[in-house]
């Protein structure tokens, strides 16, 4: 077997770390299945997750959150593998497709987006029983029932780009709403029951919809958005029983819907609350490094700071994959040197460190005096973007997470201001 080069063993190093961890067909040959590892078996939402759509009766609802970049999209993904080997129909929606999560969102537009949404996961990807139409026909009639005009003439695209630029279709949605709320309902629910029972498959549908924790807002508009995506799951929860389907929705960190219980995903721990390290996390991102080494030697770039790099990811599989990404371009010689890790370890960190606030700063200081996050009213603004960017980590201690601070970020902390 031909030894690769340093430079071609970096090159393909670097390639693959570029690669999201995900575990579809172009992606899967780098999945780890991290939630098999005893110690972190208990935080699996996707085990509970699917106990609930196998224990209900064709119809149910389930809330999931998490950070972003703590591995929530691919664990849906994992769970909408194993629904479908299992036997169930499964219809995924990015709800991002349909709006700019930079805005308020409203209830008529985004249950609107539900169902086109569906119609075009489901037309895609489901087999119909004989003589049931198809998904667009009966989206059309749904429209017209609820006095909405859209020209469908490209399907689904009309819907998207109404929905995000056309300011007249929206106010029909409002007013068709607003002014017949309990019509909108039943006519939405027909909907999903005609086209759940037009699916073929005995055991039943599944509907995850992806990306509603992306509705947060800058801050001057954080509070409205923030209000808009609580109304939805508080005085709208009745228009998001869908007939027929088991519901799996994404919600933000600052939702507490009236739904049911929210699930959060969260950090892989590679540090207990005193800074001592925590095996089973760092045997997990172990795993996940090793997959993506060329050969699996992960040693060949990193000698002996495999675990520091791994440390020094947060938890965060995406952080990892990005420190490691860098550390592949800047190393002259293998292993890389310290002067050279710190150099990538100092890029990563300047790019995380891009337009923090003071006001941010402060949040992430008393987030590492206290491991708690609770901030003002105010302050909730700033506090969801830390979540957001990766710079407060939350992370599985028993009963009672806690809060972190990102590693490479705490050299911020100390200097002075």
């Amino acid at each position: 077997m031909t030894v690769a080069s340093d430079r071609d063993y970096r090159r393909d190093f670097y390639r693959a770390v570029e690669q999201r961890q995900a575990t579809d067909a172009r992606q899967g040959q780098f999945y780890v299945p991290i939630y098999d590892h005893p110690m972190l078996k208990p935080q699996d939402v996707v085990s509970t997750l699917k106990d609930g759509i196998e224990f209900s009766v064709g119809r149910s609802v389930q809330i999931l959150s998490g950070f972003r970049g703590s591995g929530k999209t691919s664990e849906l993904l994992r769970l909408q593998g194993e629904l479908r080997r299992d036997g169930f129909a499964v219809v995924y929606l990015d709800i991002e497709d349909y709006f700019n999560t930079e805005l308020p969102v409203e209830s008529a537009s985004f249950e609107l987006a539900l169902a086109a949404g569906f119609a075009e996961g489901a037309q895609s990807q489901q087999a119909l029983k004989p003589g049931r139409g198809d998904y667009w026909s009966r989206l059309r009639t749904f429209f017209s029932r609820i006095d909405v005009e859209v020209g469908l003439r490209t399907g689904l695209l009309d819907v998207k780009a109404s929905l995000r630029d056309d300011a007249t279709f929206r106010a029909q949605i409002r007013h068709a709403l607003s002014t017949n709320r309990r019509k909108f309902r039943e006519e939405l629910h027909n909907f999903f029951a005609e086209s759940a029972a037009a699916i073929d498959n005995p055991l039943g549908v599944v509907f995850i919809v992806d990306s509603i924790d992306h509705f947060r807002g800058r801050a001057e508009r954080f509070q409205e958005v923030r209000e808009s995506v609580e109304m939805l799951f508080s005085e709208g929860v009745e228009d998001l029983e869908l007939p027929g389907l088991n519901v799996i929705y994404t919600v933000p960190v600052y939702v507490q819907p009236a739904l049911g219980l929210r699930r959060d995903v969260l950090n892989i721990k590679v540090a207990e609350k005193d800074g001592t390290p925590c095996e089973a996390g760092l045997q997990a991102l172990r795993e996940v490094l090793a997959k993506r080494a060329p050969g699996g030697d992960m040693e060949r770039l990193l000698g002996r700071d495999v675990d520091r790099v791994l440390a020094g990811s947060g938890g965060l599989i995406r952080d990892l994959l990005r420190l490691v990404s860098e550390i592949a371009l800047v190393a002259t010689a293998l292993p890389v040197s310290q002067a050279e890790l710190m150099r990538a370890e100092s890029t990563v960190r300047a790019n995380m460190q891009l337009s923090l606030s003071q006001e941010q700063l402060v949040i992430l200081r008393g987030v590492r005096a206290k491991n708690e996050l609770i901030p003002t009213k105010d302050g909730w603004p700033d506090a969801t973007d830390l979540m957001a960017r990766g710079a407060v980590l939350r992370y599985p201690n028993g009963q009672q997470p806690w809060f972190g601070v990102h590693p490479l970020l705490l050299p911020l902390l100390d200097e002075v201001t």
